[in-house]
């Protein structure tokens, strides 16, 4: 009998490799967070998981696909309580290699949870960025892989909700810039999170640093709920232009830019976004597509691991063909 998620769907290729690229920890029972009704879709998705640490990962994770590893990405979980206020960032990648050290010793499972670790610093330091990245490093033991900053914004604040209230114009300011020139200095990565009407601010930072590795987190987030609610077939043309623009200005682009989900895509169930937001996507060395949404926020929840997996079936490839490039990738 195959293996099934836990809605019952057969778990396609069970013995593939997999590498999670991008989750999230944290514990926010101790805060005692009441979020109020009716809330932001997004908050609606997470109200009920106040704590995922190592044991909910792993029961994620062990659905029934073969996750070898996972890489955390930052979320300002654990920041230090006490010291400069630069380096209170530092506090999550002390936690979150602790947790990565737990899961090496192999006790909990054959998954190496938080096996990279992308963290946080405030890039608009400039020159004194490089102190803050130095700190990471240490405290890391060899599992720290790049910064993540966060320019997501619109001028609606039903878009973002919750997460209302970051730098607009991020990628463009010349002090961030100053900063992000040190990645590529100490070999880390660069991601991304922004909205698809802001893709034009990545393409421009891809085009000044050709030489640092870009992440682009939710596929560039398409919006679907808010003001931008029954305006696929005007947005998705956009978004796709932007994609594909931002793909030529990326060497080697099936390394450096990878997508996972897109969470302000309104309320869909997880199939129904599967079936409806599928789309080719053919340009030269690069194939994404956005397949699904990983919020089902009629029922307020996250799909397991497994169903997330399951979705990227949904993906097309279409050059080269066959799915060996799409294996690879994730499987790395």
């Amino acid at each position: 009998m195959s293996a099934k998620t836990n809605t019952g769907e057969d778990i396609l290729e069970p013995e593939l490799p997999i590498v999670d690229p991008h989750h999230h920890l944290w514990d926010r029972t101790p805060l005692r967070v009441t979020i109020p009704r009716p809330a932001h879709p997004f908050y609606e998705a997470i109200a009920d998981v106040q704590r995922y640490l190592l044991e909910e990962l792993l029961a994620d994770t062990g659905g029934g696909h073969n996750i070898r590893a996972t890489v955390f990405l930052e979320c300002h979980a654990m920041y230090r309580a006490d010291g400069p206020e630069a380096l209170k960032c530092v506090g999550e990648t002390e936690f979150v290699n602790g947790v990565a050290a737990m899961s090496a010793s192999g006790i909990y499972g054959e998954t190496r949870a938080c096996a990279g670790i992308v963290g946080n610093a405030d890039l608009r330091l400039g020159d004194a960025v490089e102190d803050v990245l130095r700190a990471h490093i240490h405290v890391a033991g060899g599992r720290f892989r790049g910064i993540r900053n966060s320019t997501s914004h619109d001028p609606d604040p039903e878009v973002l909700g919750p997460l209302m209230g970051r730098n607009e114009g991020l990628y463009r300011d010349a002090n961030f810039r100053a900063g992000f020139k040190w990645l590529h200095k100490f070999g880390l990565s660069f991601d991304a999170w922004l909205l698809e009407p802001q893709l034009p601010d990545l393409i421009d930072l891809a085009q000044a640093f050709p030489d640092t590795s870009i992440v682009l987190d939710h596929v560039g987030t398409p919006l679907g709920i808010a003001s931008y609610s029954g305006r696929r077939d005007e947005r998705f043309p956009i978004w796709r232009d932007n994609i594909r623009k931002l793909a030529l200005h990326l060497p080697r682009p099936m390394e450096r830019f990878q997508t996972d989900c897109a969470i302000l895509h309104g309320r869909r169930k997880v199939r129904a976004v599967r079936r409806n937001c599928s789309a080719r996507i053919p340009f030269e060395g690069l194939t994404a597509a956005l397949a699904f949404c990983r919020g089902d926020h009629r029922q307020h929840r996250w799909p397991s691991a497994a169903e997330f997996w399951e979705s990227l079936g949904s993906i097309r490839v279409v050059a080269p063909p066959g799915t060996h490039e799409l294996k690879r990738i994730i499987s790395q």
